[in-house]
């Protein structure tokens, strides 16, 4: 794999899902009918990142209406025909938190 289609492929891949995990969050009993304001997230930065291999990005999300205080699980997808792009530093992190991707090392080749 070159540099170039790794910085595309990373590109692509950090259109980063972040999910609340609370989303599946229901109202319960109570007698009120008012169902609980949808969850929200914002992600910092907000638009793709481009990165060469070995380089990092810090990102962020905040949730709003996260009643269970839940806090965000990140999701890395590389894109197709990658088995590997990088990673993020922590698998959960609270809200607002900064959380760091870091491209994966490219192996050097042997020339032929």
């Amino acid at each position: 794999m070159n540099k170039t289609s790794l910085k595309s492929s990373v590109a692509a891949m950090l259109s980063l899902v972040a999910i609340a995990s609370g989303i599946s969050i229901a109202g319960c009993g109570g007698g009120s009918s008012t169902p609980p304001p949808p969850i929200t997230i914002a992600l910092t930065p907000n638009s793709g990142q481009v990165l060469d291999a070995s380089q990092s990005a810090s990102f962020s999300a905040t949730v709003s209406n996260d009643s269970g205080n839940q806090g965000v699980s990140w999701t890395v997808k590389c894109s197709a025909g990658l088995s590997a792009c990088g990673a993020m530093a922590q698998a959960k992190s609270t809200s607002g938190q900064a959380n760091q991707f870091a491209a994966i090392q490219l192996s050097p080749r042997p020339f032929k």
